[in-house]
């Protein structure tokens, strides 16, 4: 009986010991390495352009279960876009992955390690979304958004150029007119906002408009003033500039510059527009 407790003790106490060596064993190590052709610090990179990293891992317990690299824009719910399983005590990984959102966006990398104990180690490298330097393809003038009343030439899709009706899908429509209707008439009120509900509007100045040629122009401008921007803008007067983010998915660039070229009101058959020329795309 005593050789029995004396074992169930032994027993006891390795399991203990073993528990408060796993407690104590510290997390695993993680580097990104900095090599040519690898990302290793916080940056800025294209749309559409491919990056590269190369971690490597160390078990400080036994051996390392995983790394696993989770992908998330302006700090929103995390997705794992990638993940080698291990069994060693020091692992090197290379992982690709290709960039993809909208200019201004943050993409964040979050690269994490565990050890068998359960333990684990993360590193987050985060780059600034920009669009690859060019000029603009679009300079345009005399395009016109009518009132609500004319329900042909409501709205406009700034990438493609083309005048939209009121029964036109939604999502093409980057800048609509935003009059409201009273006593089966509509009242111009001079308001643009969007139909697909991502555009956002902010004012700039005709220093900007007239000098604006290049992607890398209008977007240091949009990244100095985006916190200002809204979803719509009311009192729109002639010589109005507005630098404009679309937000459309699939277009090659989702910025333009408007400059207010004429704003006509008739007295009675709702026949207001607002005139404008545009740069962007």
């Amino acid at each position: 009986m005593r050789l029995i407790q004396t074992l169930i003790l032994l027993l006891s106490g390795i399991a203990f010991f073993s528990c408060k060596t796993q407690e104590s064993a510290l997390a695993p190590a993680l580097l990104i390495q900095a090599e040519t052709g690898y990302i290793s610090r916080d940056t800025a990179g294209s749309i559409d352009s491919t990056i590269r990293f190369k971690v490597t891992a160390t078990s400080n317990h036994n051996i390392l279960k995983n790394i696993t690299l989770f992908l998330s824009a302006n700090r929103g719910a995390s997705v794992e876009v990638d993940k080698t399983i291990l069994n060693v005590k020091t692992a090197t990984w290379e992982t690709s992955q290709k960039l993809e959102g909208f200019v201004g966006d943050t993409l964040h990398f979050m690269f994490s390690a565990i050890d068998d104990n359960g333990k684990s180690t993360s590193i987050t490298i985060n780059v600034n979304l920009r669009s690859v330097l060019r000029d603009l393809k679009i300079d345009t003038s005399g395009q016109r958004i009518y009132n609500r009343y004319d329900t042909t030439r409501v709205a406009f899709n700034l990438n493609t150029g083309g005048i939209l009706s009121f029964t036109d899908i939604s999502s093409g429509k980057d800048i609509m007119d935003l009059s409201s209707y009273a006593d089966s008439q509509v009242v111009f009120n001079k308001t643009w906002g969007s139909g697909h509900g991502t555009s956002q509007f902010v004012q700039v100045d005709a220093a900007f408009f007239s000098g604006a040629s290049q992607t890398k122009t209008l977007e240091d401008e949009w990244l100095r003033l985006s916190t200002l921007a809204t979803p719509a803008i009311s009192n729109i007067a002639n010589g109005d500039y507005y630098l404009i983010k679309t937000r459309q998915k699939n277009v090659p660039f989702d910025l333009y510059v408007i400059h207010i070229t004429d704003v006509v009101e008739t007295p009675n058959d709702n026949a207001d527009y607002i005139e404008f020329s545009y740069k962007g795309g």
